[in-house]
């Protein structure tokens, strides 16, 4: 029991690794709290709901706690990523020039590929695909190929634009509704900024998710199972972990499994 609550509290949640389910709860039991502040009469029962919408803005403020934490890794990345020189390996361009055809995504970019030094990682970035040098150099074919799909299916799909199409109206409307509710202005900005939070993070999600399938269509589910594995390891720490932007690559390869059954 005392467990579960430390793997549930705010520190917790940062420590242990982000858990969207958790956060989106207390976040649906903010904006509960924060209308029944505004409907309910009496010193008491508005004491009652401030001190629950109190506790629950508290977990809500997760989400922008991880995004503080994590910004310092995003720069590191953007670095590496904005560094990375034209691929010359005939190998590497001609599978992705041959994904991007079966794909139906055509690369681009120019370069459409680059390789980037010391960073175990892929990205598609301006319609073409970063690809880390361990990736490029130390991978099998069968486990690059994985990585190099799902790159390509974000490209294909367009990602950013349908991540702004979901995010802004939904923070419009939040926004809408603490700002006619009431409320301290702290607590109108940190429930605007966590629900921008949760957006985002189910709507990066859901395209992880989908390039994953995409890629398997194409290569195979083994492919990217084995993609993953080589990028986070297999059973350890970094395979169970969740992120703000990306689901475990455990729950990946458990959503491939699935999709595949």
């Amino acid at each position: 029991m005392i467990r579960k609550f430390h793997k549930a509290a705010a520190g917790g949640l940062v420590v242990h690794g982000y858990t969207w389910s958790t956060n989106s709860r207390f976040f649906m039991l903010t904006l509960a709290s924060a209308g029944l502040f505004v409907l309910v009469d009496g010193f008491w029962p508005r004491l009652f709901v401030a001190i629950v919408l109190s506790i629950s803005c508290g977990f809500v403020g997760v989400p922008l706690l991880q995004a503080i934490l994590g910004l310092p890794k995003l720069v590191k990345q953007y670095l590496t990523v904005s560094r990375a020189l034209p691929a010359s390996s005939s190998v590497l361009l001609q599978e992705c020039h041959d994904l991007a055809i079966a794909m139906k995504a055509p690369l681009r970019g120019r370069p459409p590929v680059k390789v980037a030094a010391g960073w175990r990682n892929a990205c598609a970035r301006n319609a073409s695909i970063v690809v880390g040098q361990p990736i490029a150099e130390e991978f099998d074919t069968h486990a690059r190929s994985g990585v190099l799909a799902h790159e390509v299916a974000h490209i294909g799909a367009q990602r950013s634009s349908k991540q702004l199409l979901v995010c802004v109206p939904a923070c419009l409307l939040l926004a809408q509704f603490v700002s006619s509710a009431g409320l301290p202005w702290v607590v109108n900005v940190l429930v605007v900024f966590s629900g921008m939070a949760l957006t985002m993070s189910a709507a990066s999600w859901a395209c992880e998710f989908d390039a994953d399938a995409k890629a398997a269509r194409c290569v195979g589910t083994d492919a990217v199972s084995l993609a993953l594995k080589a990028l986070c390891g297999d059973g350890g720490k970094a395979y169970r972990l969740d992120t703000w932007s990306h689901p475990s690559c455990a729950r990946r390869i458990a959503r491939l499994r699935e999709l595949e059954s």
